[in-house]
């Protein structure tokens, strides 16, 4: 008897709390369509934030808190609410809401995966979703890299024993075409092909002989990246292979003291093939998104080792202004540099290095159309990608600064103009006539240039 009257009383005890929770969610739900009602944005993301999950996980809820982020321009918070309401209520108010809002806030793989569920044709054309196509988009660009010490080092004696270093030429030349490929809802291909014509200049001066090498290079480039992208994780896997065809002409000058000196000339060609792998993943909260890099790069005689941390702040929860610090630890291997002299001798350096690299910036939308990413890196690097679609700055020259600026506008809807410049800073390690190492450097500039069409 004793049980069953203990029995009654847990379960009128549980009814009550349960009606009375009951009334309560009630109650909160009143609030929060009165708030949404009368557009009160902040007092309706206030008061859920105060709720149990009983009442946050509901999905018209979830919407409520959508539209109110989505008002506020917070759109990194809003497609998350978004996300949880459309698996429970798929109709067009959602959707066209939903897809705004991801393209706004650039997430433009999940939206392209969206528009593939609104399938009433009248309805895609009112809120102006774009046909899929197998091709996302499609760019080329020109680059122009100038050596700003270029005048000093080519007006050199050449007897000094210290001018026995490779320099590039004034001007060189890169030029790419990118295109961005959709392999399912999930995944995208990134393709690109680029060239760089480098020309370099080596001089060296021996007793009376003396001699010139001058390099003509040429790079070609081929780049993949798979991209895979959700709103809460994102990753990509990238190669990059470049190809080097280098001819070599030796210039002999004997006794050039003597205005009767003698010139030979001699040429050889050398191909070269090089490698770079990285791989980049993040997790996404609402402010914040963590993640981890990796890459290695075989270049020539040059192996690399590179492990990071990615940091992003999202200060207004959206796009338009992000903060981002990349500390990275580089591990350089059996770095060789090999020089030739006039009786074909040889000298090299091995050395194993450690490197602690950091890049760091941000990106803001100016305004509706245009964009601007600024952003400096320091450390010494012998490799360095500055972002994955633009341009790869790989050479024996150990870069130990960089300071970049990217701008995009919108020409018109689908067409985006882009202009990038960088100033680096690069040091260059040479064997001399007097046998020591020198350490000569070099400030570029870099001008990059393009057009973007999304399809």
């Amino acid at each position: 008897m004793t049980r069953i009257i203990f029995l009654i009383v847990v379960f009128l005890s549980i009814s009550i709390k349960l009606f009375s929770q009951n009334q309560s969610n009630i109650e909160t739900l009143k609030k929060i369509e009165y708030l949404y009602n009368h557009q009160d944005w902040k007092e309706l993301i206030k008061l859920c934030s105060l709720e149990e999950d009983s009442v946050i996980n509901d999905p018209k809820i979830n919407l409520y808190l959508a539209i109110s982020h989505y008002n506020l321009n917070e759109y990194r918070i809003a497609n998350r609410c978004f996300e949880i309401a459309y698996k429970k209520d798929t109709s067009n108010f959602i959707k066209e809401n939903f897809y705004n809002s991801l393209l706004l806030n650039n997430n433009i793989v999940e939206a392209r995966k969206l528009s593939e569920n609104i399938t009433d044709s009248l309805f895609r054309e009112e809120i102006g979703v774009r046909k899929n196509t197998f091709v996302i988009s499609a760019s080329a660009l020109y680059g122009a890299i100038l050596n700003n010490n270029y005048n000093n080092i080519a007006t050199k004696n050449p007897n000094d024993t210290v001018f026995n270093n490779i320099y590039r030429n004034k001007i060189n030349q890169y030029f790419a075409a990118n295109v961005d490929l959709k392999l399912n809802s999930y995944y995208n291909l990134f393709f690109s092909f680029s060239r760089f014509n480098d020309y370099k200049t080596q001089s060296v001066a021996l007793d009376t002989f003396n001699h010139d090498i001058n390099i003509n290079a040429e790079e070609n480039n081929i780049f993949f990246r798979i991209n895979y992208n959700t709103l809460d994780i994102d990753w990509y896997v990238g190669l990059n292979i470049w190809s080097s065809q280098q001819e070599y002409n030796y210039f002999y000058y004997k006794d050039i003291n003597n205005e009767n000196y003698e010139i030979k000339k001699a040429t050889r060609y050398i191909s070269k093939m090089s490698n770079y792998l990285f791989a980049n993943a993040n997790y996404n909260f609402d402010y914040i998104s963590l993640g981890l890099n990796f890459a290695y790069g075989d270049l020539f005689y040059n192996k690399q080792v590179q492990f990071g941390l990615n940091l992003k702040y999202y200060p207004f929860a959206n796009n338009n202004l992000v903060l981002y610090l990349l500390p990275s630890y580089i591990k350089t291997k059996d770095l060789y540099y090999k020089y030739y002299i006039i009786n074909y001798q040889s000298f090299s350096s091995h050395y194993n290095d450690v490197e602690l690299i950091t890049k760091f910036g941000f990106d803001v939308s100016l305004m509706r159309n245009f964009r601007a990413s600024v952003s400096a890196n320091f450390g010494g690097v012998n490799i360095l990608h500055e972002t994955p679609d633009f341009f790869i700055y790989n050479g024996s020259d150990e870069i130990t600064s960089l300071y970049s600026i990217k701008l995009d506008y919108n020409l018109i809807d689908n067409l985006i103009l882009f202009l990038n410049y960088s100033y680096s800073n690069q040091n260059h390690y040479y064997y001399g006539n007097d046998r020591t190492t020198h350490t000569q450097t070099f400030n570029y500039q870099s001008f990059l240039g393009g057009l973007k069409y999304s399809f």
